[in-house]
């Protein structure tokens, strides 16, 4: 297990961030409240647009958005 990033989460991976915060979103079960917004400046979210994934990051606190995740790795689910 990757313990460098503390945070994971699943779900499919949406162009735009949430708010006017990050660069992608990432649609998880549970309905729009339960979305992540996304950042990254080690992965390229773009190549995983309308996957589902496993992201593993860091939690950054902001005001605009529930949830906000610098992602450090990201693995394509079946």
């Amino acid at each position: 297990m990757d313990s460098t990033f503390k945070d994971s989460t699943t779900g499919v991976v949406q162009k735009g961030g949430i708010n006017g915060v990050g660069t992608h979103t990432l649609i998880r079960d549970g309905g729009p409240s339960q979305s992540v917004s996304l950042t990254s400046s080690t992965v390229n979210l773009d190549l995983f647009v309308g996957k589902k994934v496993e992201i593993k990051g860091e939690t950054n606190s902001v005001a605009k958005t529930g949830w906000f995740m610098d992602v450090g790795s990201i693995k394509i689910l079946n």
